[in-house]
């Protein structure tokens, strides 16, 4: 920083212009660490059987939620393998921590099976998503969840609603 010597004896330092770039470098590197874009894993994924289909942690696959510490902004679902009709498709719901009898945390059917979500939808850390129909279905493939999501360290997640 450059010197400037002031009336009366004081000393001051002014910042030149590579001192501020350097700072907002240091600032802008802090606010973007712990925080990345992410595929959602592709661990709900399986094949109805007698017309139904249930996915979770209760039914061996592994858990789909964020890590201790972190917390999941998502982005955007999809539910592929669903079943298309004009007027019945097949229809599945998420549930938080395989409680499926709780309420319905998201629906898609084989009609709308994707969604974009902004701001995202929160998932905190120890929550996991798990997956299953409504009624009968028709799909007799592999049915799968996917998406995109931001993790963040929990003491960031206002982060995720743009806030700054």
């Amino acid at each position: 920083m450059p010197e400037i010597l002031i009336r009366g004896g004081t000393r001051a330092f002014i910042p030149d212009r590579a001192d501020m770039r350097q700072v907002i470098q240091e600032e802008l590197h802090e606010r973007a660490r712990g925080i990345k874009f992410m595929q959602l894993p592709v661990y709900l994924t399986g094949k109805p059987v007698s017309n139904a289909i249930t996915l979770g942690v209760t039914k061996g696959q592994s858990p789909l939620g964020p890590e201790q510490g972190f917390v999941w902004g998502i982005t955007r679902l999809i539910v592929t393998g669903l079943t298309q009709s004009a007027g019945s498709p097949d229809i599945v719901n998420i549930y938080l921590n395989d409680n499926f009898g709780g309420p319905v945390w998201w629906q898609f059917n084989g009609n709308t099976f994707g969604y974009n979500f902004g701001p995202p939808l929160v998932l905190q850390a120890g929550t996991t998503l798990s997956l299953q129909n409504v009624g009968s279905i028709a799909a007799t493939g592999t049915i799968s969840l996917s998406g995109e999501l931001w993790e963040v360290p929990a003491e960031q997640a206002w982060r995720l609603l743009g806030l700054s």
